[in-house]
């Protein structure tokens, strides 16, 4: 059985690509002065704000990557921390680093590739604003927000220099202390999952400043399986020879403590060099030289439990109750502390019992594995259950022979997030067995309810999705009398807990919606789940209008009565993402709106001047060579371009309404009107017919559309305020 196929969504949606759409973010390099964007050149891509959350950053690659590629496989396997490691690692992962959270497509304004899926971008969380950043002023310069790299905390002598004018941050010896612990535990997360950094050094390490103060590592989206990466030689930042990427990283992680610890910059591990921080104990010391040395993590780790030891009575006490309140028992018994009292030792006997069952279970399988996670989630105890997820237990096959060897042993939810994390390549996708088994993994994620709200003109869909991450897609059908109306497949976005999708129609409909919820894997094959959920599907039609006279051109002409109801399943948080680079997009317009007033201005007199030159270029192409029309003789309006040789091209196939096209001013769009949801909006497409799009979305009418002669502006008559404007 192969895997499900499904009908083509509506225009504008590209079903083979299943990563969301990039979103338009501007030019690379604008100008200083304007409200772009773009924040700065990140090597193989450029760093831009989110204009969907404040909080992150999105890197738009240079080069998109196909998905294919070893690099593109890589960034989308970390994007899912939650799917492949246990939660407090995850935790650490998502906190500690500025790590990979959603990969993205094609921009919407891009047509699809030849190629396949590709990697445009992906975002990453920004540095807390907060907390990493403090004032800095250098010479006579103006203070300027300066980003806490750990290099400002391993020079002092660079603070005591007559060009620095700002205080050092507050940063005493207890959060030098404390850093470094918490930088010893970030770097050996990554070993848990055999990732390696490759870039130690003080200008990727920022500083949390508070207190505790944490740390958070930049360019996580280097990171990988030492296969995978290129390890770089920063000056001033070299390992002893000889060591594999892990050890080469634990190496560089002993000498950025040091220096740490010692504020010189350039100093390397020795015997006798003054601390900043009374360690109470030579060891310390010898411990940082021996992690130099031989890059071994062990010596990191004692490192972190001597360096506790240090901690006053209060701070202990402090970090312990910080520590219970994540729910994670290996967080207790790693914060405890004899000194905080006896009243503690109920807690660590409670955390370490939680520990020896969650070793039971990651070193158990198949049905006693889920035996006793069911047991577990049953007990009502007071940490979270701290396990490694089925992906983290099973490898994921590479042969047919790895494929079925775990469907005989029943490891389909293995299998299924396998699919949703990396994919499995064609041939083992195109298993005649792997089908069912993701279906059996859908039925072990749990069902769901959908629920319909209508309104005029508009049906609500929602419903919630399973916890288990693998289930990354849902397949919606709408139906009536047998007929199929719809067929959607809404894609589940990074943190998306409830699923949403607006089923829009111009008359009343009464049918059914059936939900189904499927994995969509790397390569874009759709795996759809046993039984669908269904609920009643009612649509309302929008009230009538009230008459109002309208200026139209040329008679509407009416579709064959025989077609059913027109109904769009469509993605409200897509939606809203397209609109939110609209609304960039006219923030940015309005800033120039004064020049653009005196280009029009200037057009107007060069009307008057030339007559009706220029007015031409509206009705055939800048070059005069061409001609733009709308026609009916498919059966409803669409339109058409007409060549120098008398060849005629059909640029728009639909079955609504296509009218009144107009040239861009450099020849090369089309600006048109069609009523395809139920009114008339605006639209332009590129002068071939690729990459349509709409201006508007809305239950007005918008018509009549002329361009600016510097083609940046246009104007149209609505009937948006109840007359027509």
């Amino acid at each position: 059985m192969a895997p499900t196929d499904v009908k083509d969504p509506p225009d504008g949606q590209d079903e083979e690509h299943f990563l969301r759409p990039l979103p338009e973010l501007g030019p690379p390099k604008p100008p200083k002065d304007s409200n772009d964007l773009f924040i700065n050149d990140g090597g193989m891509g450029w760093v831009y704000r989110d204009p969907e959350n404040p909080n992150q950053c999105i890197k738009k690659l240079k080069t998109p990557l196909p998905v294919t590629d070893p690099r593109a496989q890589r960034l989308i396997r970390l994007t899912g921390p939650a799917i492949w490691a246990r939660p407090s690692d995850a935790m650490t992962l998502a906190s500690r680093f500025s790590w990979p959270i959603e990969c993205f497509g094609p921009p919407l304004s891009q047509p699809a590739t030849t190629q396949g899926n590709e990697v445009h971008g992906y975002s990453m969380p920004l540095a807390d604003n907060a907390r990493c950043y403090f004032d800095l002023r250098i010479g006579t310069n103006e203070p300027k927000r300066a980003l806490s790299q750990i290099k400002y905390f391993t020079d002092e002598g660079w603070w005591q220099s007559k060009a620095v004018q700002s205080a050092q941050p507050d940063f005493s010896a207890a959060d030098r202390r404390e850093l470094a612990i918490d930088i010893i535990e970030a770097m050996h997360t990554l070993r848990h999952y055999g990732l390696a950094f490759g870039d130690v050094s003080s200008n990727n390490v920022c500083v949390k400043l508070g207190s505790p103060p944490e740390v958070f590592i930049l360019d996580a989206d280097s990171i990988g399986a030492p296969s995978e990466i290129q390890p770089i030689q920063t000056p001033g930042w070299t390992a002893p020879e000889g060591l594999d990427p892990y050890q080469r990283d634990f190496s560089l992680t002993a000498l950025l403590i040091w220096r740490l610890f010692t504020g010189k910059p350039t100093s390397y591990p020795s015997q006798g060099a003054p601390l900043l921080i009374p360690i109470g104990a030579s060891s310390v010391t010898s411990l940082i030289i021996s992690a130099y040395d031989s890059g071994a993590s062990e010596p990191l780790l004692e490192l972190a439990n001597q360096l506790r030891q240090l901690r006053t009575p209060t701070e202990a006490s402090l970090l312990l109750d910080r520590a219970r309140g994540s729910g994670i028992a290996r967080f207790v018994i790693r914060e405890f502390d004899e000194r905080t009292g006896p009243d503690n030792l109920r807690s660590l006997s409670t955390a370490r019992a939680q520990l020896d069952l969650e070793g039971e279970i990651d070193s158990a399988t198949g049905t006693e594995r889920r035996r006793l996670i069911r047991s577990a989630t049953l007990s009502g105890s007071q940490f979270v259950l701290d396990v490694r997820p089925d992906l983290g237990v099973i490898t994921r096959p590479t042969s047919q022979g790895e494929l079925r060897d775990l469907i005989y042993k029943a490891q389909f939810v293995a299998l299924a997030t396998h699919l949703a994390t990396g994919g499995l390549g064609t041939d083992l996708e195109g298993d005649d067995w792997l089908p069912r088994a993701v279906q059996h993994a859908i039925v072990q994620a749990g069902n769901t309810t959908i629920e319909s709200t209508a309104e005029p003109g508009q049906t609500t869909l929602t419903w919630t999705w399973p916890t288990a991450g693998f289930v990354n897609a849902a397949l919606v059908d709408l139906t009536s009398e047998g007929q199929s109306l719809s067929r959607q497949v809404i894609v589940r976005r990074p943190g998306d807990t409830q699923g949403i999708a607006h089923a829009t129609s111009e008359t009343a409909v009464t049918g059914q919606v059936l939900l189904r919820f499927s994995v969509k894997s790397l390569t874009g094959n759709l795996f759809v789940g046993f039984e669908p959920v269904s609920t009643d599907l009612q649509m309302i039609p929008k009230p009538a209008a009230r008459p109002r006279q309208r200026p139209i051109l040329r008679p509407q002409e009416q579709g064959p009565a025989a077609l059913p109801p027109r109904v769009e399943v469509v993605d409200p948080v897509q939606a809203a993402a397209d609109l939110a680079v609209i609304r960039q997009g006219v923030r940015q317009q309005r800033k120039k709106q004064i020049g653009v007033l005196t280009a029009v201005g200037l057009m107007l007199l060069g009307i008057t001047w030339a007559a009706w030159t220029p007015v031409a270029d509206y009705f055939s192409s800048s070059d005069g060579r061409r001609m733009v029309f709308a026609s009916d003789r498919d059966g409803d309006w669409e339109i058409y371009v007409r060549d120098p040789d008398s060849t005629v091209h059909q640029l728009t196939r639909n079955d609504y309404d296509d009218r009144n096209p107009s040239w861009s001013p450099d020849g090369k769009q089309i600006g048109f009107e069609a009523d395809y949801d139920g009114d008339w909006e605006l639209l332009r497409m590129n002068a071939d017919g690729s990459d349509v799009r709409t201006y508007f979305f809305n239950q007005h009418d918008d018509r009549e559309l002329d361009w600016s002669s510097d083609g940046r502006r246009m104007v149209f008559a609505s009937d948006r305020d109840g007359d027509w404007e």
